[in-house]
């Protein structure tokens, strides 16, 4: 098989399974169009029974709400209460199921810390480059230690 019927043939497929996929897409529309006013009616019927469960029980969503709001303010008080006991007594345990955990973060000048590791610690400095602003540099390719890769892949527009 020459070149020139090779290509004809891949074209001949290419265009087959477009139209294929054109007809897919058209399908998949029509019945969306037909299935989209259930699920409208649907929604409506899920927001009028979530209504009228809301309006049944509206004392005893009421009493929740409240009941919630409770155990926030409990929940705050004894976290309140563990730290102020941990800072009067040094102790990190309370029981079994209360302890306080001290946690320990470091507040430094930033420059300071690069300039101080610049001389001390070299290998702890992380120098990288902007990659998107190096790539945008029109001489970037023609650099020597810069290969440049192609890579292919298909578009396909809505059919």
């Amino acid at each position: 098989m020459d070149t020139g019927t090779k290509t004809q043939t891949l074209s001949d497929g290419i265009i087959r399974v477009k139209e294929r996929l054109a007809v897919a897409r058209q399908n998949v529309a029509e019945m969306e169009a037909i299935l989209q006013p259930k699920r409208d009616e649907l929604k409506a019927k899920i927001e009028a029974l979530e209504a009228q469960f809301r309006a049944e029980n509206a004392e005893l969503l009421e009493v929740g709400e409240q009941l919630q709001e409770s155990i926030t303010e409990a929940d705050t008080a004894l976290r309140e209460g563990l730290i102020g006991w941990h800072k009067t007594t040094g102790e990190k345990t309370f029981d079994k199921e209360l302890s306080v955990r001290v946690n320990t973060k470091l507040k430094y000048d930033e420059d300071k810390a690069v300039e101080w590791a610049t001389f001390n610690a070299p290998v702890l400095i992380n120098r990288t480059v902007d990659r998107k602003a190096f790539e945008a540099m029109p001489m970037a390719a023609d650099l020597d230690f810069v290969s440049v890769e192609k890579t292919v892949s298909a578009v396909v527009k809505s059919l």
